[in-house]
């Protein structure tokens, strides 16, 4: 099979499904189809695409079958890689702490996003007076304020799917009690429990282990008892890039939502409620390609196409940023500088809309590499580089129309999105992202980018 390779085939309905496996299992063919049947390298019981194997002129027929919304190979088949991205009535919870902006922490300093969004506006002369450095020196009037957060939401009786490295299930920050105790919240669900259902094939249990601070840092912000919001919430997690020595075959990244679907199918009645839990999962990660500025031929902006053949590196950097608005990163791959570019999975934002269709509610960070990302009609949505990679059009999950998307505010006294933080017409909101106090997997409290590590208190 040299010439076959493996292709995640997705169509537009649901209706479509049955008649489209039918003929692709069939040993006639159509003008479109081949005259064969078809070897499948993954069913998927829920979703809407499956995985075939095909030769790359097969594939490209398929495409003209008005049932089909895309064949694609593997995302990491295109240098495409899942990476981290640098509700209801509950009890009222108060909170009155120190709420740090500063990159250098202590013990007793919180996350300072708490406060800015519950006021409601920006408290005058309160952050970095500089700009949005790692580690600015000045500051404005000051970088602390003591507050009382109050809020009328726990996320009591909701479930959180946090979609990231494994987090640290007996941190105290997931504990029922602000003083560590009660036992966790986290669930560590075994969501290999679907697997036989959903036609994905795996062995034993889902494996956790605790090795991302990025994780947990994230699951403290969502559901930390000091450090987060939804302090009664169930907390779940299943990571983008499983470990597990069981792993199933293909790309485990395209499995996630598949599960995450059959999860919210499979939840019993609360008895506290009537009702099933809402389920709200959280992405603060993405699909990226780097593309190194040395190899690019051309762009098309809007329509023109720049030609770059025959430019040194720092020619093809300033058109690209000065006439493209595409920013290109010097601090990766070393002297050869790269642009960030987040990529669209068709597959997984069909399964994306599907798991929205199905009640849940998702939401995903917009990114962190200070690129532009708009919806489709937009200027920018058809730039692309020669190499085939669009360039504005951000990345799955948080390209998907009906993800909610959050762009990151920083730290400074004028409440500016953070110069890292990606934007444009697909961002829906924006909200505090840096020098963000949480936890880490080691039980320690920690600014977002790991400025500064303390000992939380509540291990000692």
């Amino acid at each position: 099979m040299s010439d076959f390779k493996e292709y995640v085939v997705t169509v537009k309905n649901k209706s479509d499904v049955d008649s489209f496996y039918d003929d692709m299992d069939s040993e006639n063919g159509t003008d479109y189809i081949p005259n064969r049947k078809v070897e499948i390298a993954q069913l998927r019981e829920i979703s809407r695409s499956t995985h075939y194997y095909l030769t790359e002129e097969e594939a490209q027929k398929l495409k003209n079958d008005n049932r089909v919304l895309a064949v694609e190979q593997l995302p990491s088949a295109l240098g495409v890689t899942p990476g981290i991205i640098p509700v209801g009535p509950g009890k009222l919870w108060s909170q009155t702490a120190n709420f740090e902006k500063h990159p250098t922490i202590d013990t007793n300093d919180k996350n300072w996003g708490l406060d800015r969004v519950t006021r409601g506006s920006q408290l005058s002369g309160w952050g970095n007076s500089t700009t949005d450095y790692w580690n600015g020196t000045a500051y404005a009037d000051f970088t602390q304020t003591t507050q009382t957060v109050i809020t009328t939401s726990s996320g009591k009786n909701v479930d959180i799917v946090i979609v990231d490295d494994h987090i640290n299930s007996n941190h105290p920050e997931f504990a029922v009690n602000v003083d560590g105790t009660g036992g966790s919240r986290v669930v560590l669900y075994d969501w290999f429990q679907h697997s036989a259902s959903l036609g994905i094939a795996t062995t034993g249990s889902y494996q956790y282990n605790f090795d991302g601070a990025h994780g947990t840092h994230v699951a403290s912000t969502a559901a930390g008892n000091t450090q987060g919001w939804a302090r009664d919430a169930n907390i779940y997690n299943i990571n983008f890039n499983y470990p597990g020595d069981n792993k199933p075959a293909g790309d485990w990244a395209l499995y996630i939502y598949d599960y995450i679907r059959a999860f919210h199918a499979n939840k019993p009645i609360n008895s506290a409620t009537g009702r099933k839990n809402p389920t709200i999962v959280n992405n603060s990660w993405g699909f990226q390609a780097y593309l190194f500025v040395s190899g690019l031929s051309s762009v098309i902006y809007r329509g023109t196409t720049f030609d770059l053949t025959g430019l040194t590196v720092a020619q093809k950097k300033t058109i690209l940023e000065q006439q493209c608005g595409i920013n290109v990163a010097l601090q990766l791959f070393g002297s050869n500088p790269v642009i960030d570019v987040g990529q669209i999975v068709a597959g997984m934002e069909t399964d994306i809309t599907d798991l929205i269709n199905d009640g849940i509610i998702i939401t995903a960070a917009a990114g962190n590499s200070y690129a532009k990302m708009v919806k489709s009609g937009d200027l920018d949505y058809n730039n692309i580089s020669n190499s085939g990679y669009y360039l504005c059009r951000g990345a799955s999950p948080a390209a998907n129309s009906g993800v909610i998307t959050v762009g990151s505010t920083n730290a400074t006294r004028w409440d500016m999105k953070s110069s890292f933080s990606n934007y444009g017409s697909r961002v829906d909101i924006y909200a505090p992202g840096f020098n963000i106090v949480g936890a880490v997997y080691d039980s320690n409290a920690a600014t977002e980018f790991g400025v500064t590590l303390v000992d939380d208190p509540r291990n000692n």
